[in-house]
């Protein structure tokens, strides 16, 4: 779900602005809609700094994943929305490695043939797959990233096992690929800005009658959510600080030994000194 907040968005149009490619690929449909709809709120700020935006059109898929310069990648849990990432507990693993990144970068890429792009009105649209046919194909991933085996050998497991019914591999590859082409290729965008503010417009003014008829279940209501987000933020204070008390009094550790050791460096040169005059004397 990508609501992304202030300073995730600043990023992004900042990095876009410098000449950076960005990407997003985000679900053209999931299970919340109104997430939806908040989402490609945000979009008209995006595309108009250069970033560019595709909508997934298959299947939910519930993937986080980043690439960085060819070289930085990132799996976990962790929606790009304010709950996620300052409310919820999520796990996150940031791989810096060549490799793995390309790997990454590949199956981006090859994902984006059955994307629609999010185009600005009156924006002619950039070669969907830019560098793909040179850098995409060639970085898909050569050996499978699950531990488990690759899709080819469990669609023959399955089908040894009495699964199949006729359906070959390539005949999966074809009908994706024919599914692909079908469904590829770029939507502009509509009034979905417009329609988040008069949607946000509405529900204040819902709440505003609510509260002026139910005070107290308003209040109550309101207090609950100020309480879990005051205990939320209490709590990653608490762990923030605890973390740099830890790593404050690990520099003094490692800056006492340094000094002890300079010491006593110090100390065995000067008996050396003192050894060597008395020898000469």
């Amino acid at each position: 779900y990508f609501v992304a907040p202030r300073p995730v968005s600043q990023a992004l149009t900042a990095a876009a602005r410098d000449g950076v490619d960005v990407r997003i690929l985000v679900p053209g449909h999931n299970n919340w809609p109104w997430v939806g709809t908040l989402s490609r709120g945000g979009y008209r700020g995006l595309l108009e700094a250069g970033v560019r935006i595709f909508e997934w059109q298959g299947p939910m898929i519930h993937a986080k994943t980043s690439v960085v310069d060819g070289i930085w990648c990132r799996v976990g849990s962790t929606n790009l929305n304010a709950a996620s990432l300052l409310g919820n507990w999520e796990i996150d693993v940031g791989v810096l490695d060549e490799g793995l990144a390309a790997q990454m970068e590949g199956l981006f890429l090859a994902d984006l043939a059955s994307s629609q792009e999010i185009l600005l009105p009156g924006r002619t649209p950039p070669p969907v797959l830019g560098r793909y046919d040179g850098l995409g194909r060639a970085r898909l991933p050569a050996t499978s990233l699950d531990p488990e085996g690759g899709l080819q050998e469990r669609i023959e497991q399955w089908r040894r096992s009495g699964g199949a019914t006729g359906w070959t591999l390539a005949d999966l590859v074809r009908a994706g690929s024919a599914f692909g082409d079908a469904i590829a290729g770029h939507r502009v965008l509509g009034r979905e800005d417009r329609t988040v503010l008069g949607t946000v417009a509405v529900l204040v003014l819902v709440v505003a009658v609510l509260a002026g008829f139910f005070p107290y279940v308003v209040g109550w209501a309101l207090a609950v959510l100020s309480g879990w987000f005051g205990i939320v933020l209490a709590v990653r204070a608490a762990i923030q600080a605890r973390r740099a008390r830890r790593e404050e009094r690990r520099h003094e550790i490692e800056a006492g030994r340094a000094a002890a050791e300079r010491a006593r460096a110090a100390g065995w040169d000067d008996e050396r000194n003192e050894a060597e005059t008395r020898d000469d004397g």
